[in-house]
């Protein structure tokens, strides 16, 4: 087993975990009661999926520095925006809460739906990619 073959097991594992937090958090803040605990699990659940795309987005950078070229699949241009909004939406979320700017709620509510919809797209192509589905 190569470098390659290690860093993509990773890279799946972690963005796994950053879509299944990520996704989990919509419907907590949603629909749990009481708010304020709700708010925290909500929280905690955005961060553990940006600290998970991170570093699945450095591994899969990795991996693709080691085999292959940037961007040549739709995986990698779907995955690379899910990447992106799932690192984005968390900050929104913490600019939200640091400064009370109500004009980001919506901002964040849109790049968090995007993302789990970009996140959907970019594991089907991957799957399909690998030869999986």
């Amino acid at each position: 087993m190569d470098g390659w073959d290690i860093l993509w097991k990773v890279h799946a594992f972690l963005m796994s975990a950053a879509v299944i937090s990520a996704v989990s958090a919509i419907p907590v803040k949603r629909f749990f009661k009481p708010a304020a605990s709700a708010f925290r699990l909500h929280r905690r659940l955005g961060l553990a999926a940006f600290a998970a795309a991170a570093a699945g987005l450095t591994a899969s950078v990795t991996a693709v520095q080691l085999h292959g070229s940037h961007l040549t699949s739709s995986h990698t241009r779907l995955g690379s925006a899910a990447g992106l909004l799932l690192l984005l939406t968390p900050v929104a979320g913490l600019i939200i809460i640091k400064g009370k700017k109500a004009d980001l709620r919506t901002v964040h509510k849109t790049a968090g739906y995007t993302a789990a919809a970009a996140a959907a797209a970019a594991i089907v192509s991957g799957l399909l990619y690998m030869g999986i589905i």
